[in-house]
């Protein structure tokens, strides 16, 4: 049927056959032709309806089957409006198209399409319509289901799209036009290769609907803004579920499920668009990288959930995006794979709240950029491998109220090791209020002019190492902050550092250090480092570096403080230990005033070991066991009010060490009061108190003493020199067996002090020289010099003890002393 320049034409219940080519109707006609055909059948025609020109087209309840290679099922040219309704188009495959039009406004309610290669085509200028369950099926081939372009206006509600056997084609393609708009409204997609895309146009937008069994969900390559929400679906079997080019202004989906394949490839959301994206409630699963972005600023919130696959990433962020911000955001790996990953610009800033990431390998990682924050009661990083969180280059890092939990203290990958949170550079770092645990390393931390921070009560615990930091940078560990270590380090500090804890509490199981300084300075205040009580660990172990303690506890260790070499300043507090020693210097200074060191029982049922694998300190003795301070190497120590109780020994020096004692005082239960195996001391207005008249007060292998004021009491001898210089003023010894002082070698001044038996024995003695004889350089055997000089002393003997013993050439020399019923024997 051919129709030129015909007003009106009307059509009903028509069919039209022809022999495979030309059109079935023909139209063309000016502006005021309209054309009506209800229930019109054509068939075996090359083009079906051909309108070109006229006022309006209307198709209803009839169909097309055309045959052509390339042919139409439907061609409306420069026609104002078309209208096309319970249609059906049937195509021949391959070239075929059911509909198309050149622009004006096309509505198409209830028409099915089947083998066609393109469903719907409207180029130009004017606005497209599909409602009512309109479907097209396309043919084996692929194709593409509805196709528009230019400055075209297309609504899809409640279409259906479906591909042919090989999947190939698109469901919906935009070609492009500065006003192009797309609006689908429930429409299903399934079976092509790409469900939507849109190269260019103003506006993309999706609501509610599927896109299924495609390689490709949605593309938008330019445009103002792309729009998926109300509950759509996208499932995908190739390269991504929705991708956003450069040249899109914004993009934003909203309750939104994106699923993969579920083979560890695949990416939910890829965003290159300079502008921002925002995902609202949105579902991605199965997938390698659940969002990549490349640009612009990305928002993710209202409880969207991330589950990927195998070693991929929840959240990946290249360099040129700016902004990133999650809030209420679950991420899940498959224990491994990072959570998120982001390598940014000097500007970029990534802010997290509630955000809850597991079963990932790494949590968050962070390569440069302006900040990253971290907060919400929520948020919980929970990872199986190298770190919960690590910055690299960071500007400023702030993580508030997270809690990091790593697979076990020495369960990670990476042959166990795993950090909590570790930052390499940048400039401050603040923890506040975090909870990490079942890491190697709580916190980790090296960099130049790196600031950090633990404050607001955070705790670590279930690790090995609670806190390691090198570098010249800086670390503060404020109040409440709590530490719980086994077998490791509590607080590891190294190179240039300066540290400063105040208020905390670091508590140790098994072996390790509560804070250990490989070099720095580090300020302890009020502090509390306390073991288990199991005869293991040391409080404090300083291997260079300069340490300053005040009102610091070091309790229920093995060893209190081991210092190696550098300056150590501790003011109030205490020490109490259960091993070797309270305090070892054994180089460097250290001063101590104003606390007390205690000696108590292990907690546990073993027996603490004589020696230990401790370098670096003297050697063990039975001398050396459970002291109060250990003094070697030319080590200096100075001690003021400083109470020594309930030790073995008070204070063992050796290897030339110096110590200087002021009005403090020794209360030890075993051997010695103090020991000098080699080394100097000064003791003023010191007591020395033995326990049930046990032990020797002061023994001296080889040394020089000076006491003033200094007493010695409950010991069963004062004090024995085998080689040394002592002088003693002031003060009073106390004995109860052999000897009040024994010189073998050297020489002793006593001046205006009071000396006092308080045994039964004859045999005991106040003063006894047992000088020894030794082989000279001529190789002839000479007499020490041994002689003891007592000015102004007063001696009790309680008429039972001798007043004076010498032998082998010795001299005791008395002036002006008091003594009451002693005998002087000299041989």
């Amino acid at each position: 049927m051919v129709v030129r320049d015909t007003v009106t034409v009307n059509l009903t219940e028509t069919k039209i056959t022809g022999d495979g080519k030309g059109a079935g109707v023909y139209a063309r006609g000016g502006t005021d032709m309209t054309m009506r055909l209800d229930g019109v059948e054509v068939s075996q025609v090359a083009m079906g309806v051909y309108v070109k020109g006229g006022k309006s087209l209307t198709m209803k309840r009839g169909s097309v089957d055309f045959t052509g290679s390339y042919g139409v099922g439907v061609y409306v040219g420069n026609t104002a409006m078309a209208e096309l309704t319970e249609m059906k188009i049937v195509g021949s495959g391959k070239g075929s198209t059911g509909v198309y039009a050149g622009g004006g406004k096309v509505l198409l309610e209830k028409v099915t399409f089947e083998a066609v290669e393109i469903g719907v085509t409207m180029l130009g200028k004017g606005t497209l319509r599909m409602e009512k369950e309109t479907r097209i099926s396309l043919a084996s081939g692929g194709g593409i289901g509805v196709m528009v372009g230019g400055d075209v206006t297309a609504q899809l509600s409640k279409v259906t799209i479906e591909g042919g056997r090989k999947g190939k084609g698109t469901g919906v393609y935009g070609m492009g036009g500065t006003n192009l708009t797309i609006s689908l409204d429930d429409v299903k997609i399934s079976k092509v290769e790409m469900g939507v895309k849109m190269l260019e146009g103003k506006s993309l937008t999706i609501n509610g609907g599927s896109i299924k069994e495609v390689q490709m969900g949605v593309t938008m390559m330019k445009g103002e803004s792309l729009t998926i929400r109300e509950n759509s679906r996208i499932e995908f079997m190739g390269n991504y579920g929705v991708m956003v080019g450069k040249d899109v202004k914004s993009a934003d989906l909203a309750k939104v499920t994106i699923e993969g394949d579920g083979k560890g490839t695949g990416t939910g959301v890829i965003m290159e668009g300079s502008g921002k994206m925002t995902l609202d409630k949105v579902g991605i699963s199965k997938v390698k990288t659940g969002v990549y972005a490349d640009n612009g600023a990305l928002e993710i919130k209202g409880r969207t959930t991330i589950d990927f696959k195998g070693s991929g990433w929840g959240v990946y962020v290249e360099k040129l995006v700016k902004n990133v911000s999650l809030d209420d955001v679950t991420i899940k790996g498959e224990d491994n794979g990072y959570g998120i990953h982001a390598v940014g610009s000097e500007e970029m800033v990534i802010t997290m709240k509630d955000v809850t990431i597991s079963k990932v390998g790494k949590g968050v990682y962070v390569g440069g950029g302006k900040s990253l924050t971290i907060s919400g009661e929520n948020s919980t990083i929970d990872f199986m491998g190298e770190y919960g969180v690590k910055v690299e280059g960071l500007v400023t890092t702030h993580l508030t109220k997270t809690r990091i939990v790593g697979k076990e203290s020495v369960g990670g990958r990476n042959n166990g090791v795993s950090v909590g949170v570790y930052a390499v550079g940048g400039e401050t770092m603040t923890l506040t209020g975090v909870d990490i645990s079942k890491v190697q390393t709580g916190v980790s931390a090296e960099g130049r002019e790196l600031m950090v921070t633990l404050e607001g009560g955070m705790r670590i615990s279930n690790v090995q190492t609670g806190v390691a930091m090198t570098g010249s940078g800086k670390l503060a560990v404020e109040k409440e902050t709590e530490i719980q270590f086994k077998d490791g380090y509590g607080v590891m500090v190294g190179g240039k550092m300066m540290a400063k804890l105040t208020e905390t509490r670091i508590k140790g199981e098994g072996s390790g250090y509560g804070v250990y300084v490989g070099k720095g300075k580090v300020v302890l205040e009020n502090v509390t480092v306390e073991g288990d009580g199991k005869g293991k660990g040391t409080g404090l172990y300083m291997a260079q570096g300069a340490v300053r303690l005040k009102d610091t506890t070091l309790r229920d260790v093995a060893k209190g403080m081991t210092i190696s070499e550098g300056v150590v300043h501790m003011e109030g507090g205490s020490v109490t230990f259960s091993g070797r020693y309270g305090i070892s210097v054994s180089g460097g200074n250290a001063f101590f005033s104003g606390f007390k060191i205690t000696r108590q029982e292990n907690k546990g049922t073993g027996t603490v070991p004589d020696a230990d694998a401790d370098t670096g300190t003297v050697t063990n003795t039975v001398a050396g066991v459970g002291a109060g301070v250990e003094v070697s190497n030319l080590a200096k120590v100075m001690m003021k009010e400083v109470n020594i109780e309930g030790v073995k020994t008070g204070a063992y020096v050796m290897g030339s060490g110096f110590l200087v004692m002021g009005k403090g005082s020794i209360s030890f239960k075993g051997e010695y009061g103090i020991y000098f195996d080699q080394g100097y001391a000064v003791l003023n207005d010191v007591h020395i108190t033995g326990s049930g008249h046990k032990g020797t007060g002061i023994k001296m292998g080889d040394g020089q003493l000076l006491m003033v004021d200094t007493t010695l009491k409950e010991v069963a001898e004062g004090m024995t020199i085998v080689k040394g210089n002592v002088s003693m003023v002031g003060g009073s010894i106390e004995f109860k067996r052999e000897h009040g002082v024994l010189l073998k070698q050297g020489s002793v001044l006593l001046n205006n002090l009071s000396m006092k038996y308080m045994g039964n024995d004859s045999d005991a003695t106040f003063l006894k020289v047992e000088a020894d004889s030794v082989v000279d350089k001529k190789g002839e055997r000479v007499l020490n010099t041994a002689d003891i000089k007592a000015i102004g002393i007063k001696i009790d003997g309680q008429a039972k003890a001798r007043g004076v013993y010498v032998t082998n050439g010795g001299r005791v020399m008395l002036l002006w002393f008091r003594c009451v019923c002693f005998p002087f024997y000299v041989l």
